[in-house]
């Protein structure tokens, strides 16, 4: 799991991650970086310690590098899993993230209220409910990957 050292709210992400991954009995390594300059290395070392895949976790770095990264998981051979929609269309073997097009249609209905009214106090602090799973098709057969048909049909939107 790629993740960025100068992110103080990633540091409980992994902890998370850590313990789901401990009790699905899946190995797991948090690989941190501080910069992009950085992403070449960790795949080299991702591919030399013989990991089955990689996750990014989702921070400005990784939005804006996701081509990048996208491009080197796919020189290197490694299955990249991104937390940003747009990385599976940018080569990413899947994406799975929150559904930017929801929340921004409850944010119009706070503004709505708000401007109707109501307080800031007075709206409720709700968490996304929406996300989408992406799946890129040729990413995978250029992994020479196999992915189940179940994954695939799970898919919100598939990439051929």
């Amino acid at each position: 799991m790629l993740w960025n050292e100068t992110s103080p709210w990633q540091v409980n992400m992994i902890g998370a991650a850590e313990a789901a991954a401990r009790s699905l009995g899946i190995a797991f390594q948090p690989v941190g970086f501080r910069g992009a300059d950085q992403f070449e290395s960790i795949f080299a070392k991702v591919r030399t310690v013989g990991f089955d895949a990689a996750i990014a976790l989702p921070d400005a770095t990784t939005f804006n590098y996701r081509k990048r990264l996208a491009d080197l998981a796919l020189q290197y051979r490694v299955p990249l899993l991104l937390t940003h929609l747009e990385g599976a269309a940018d080569g990413a073997l899947m994406a799975y993230a929150t559904d930017l097009n929801a929340l921004f249609s409850r944010a119009a209905s706070y503004a709505d209220r708000l401007m109707k009214g109501a307080t800031v106090g007075e709206l409720p602090v709700e968490q996304p409910t929406t996300f989408r799973l992406v799946f890129n098709a040729r990413t995978a057969k250029a992994l020479g990957i196999a992915v189940p048909q179940s994954i695939v049909a799970r898919a919100d939107e598939v990439i051929e």
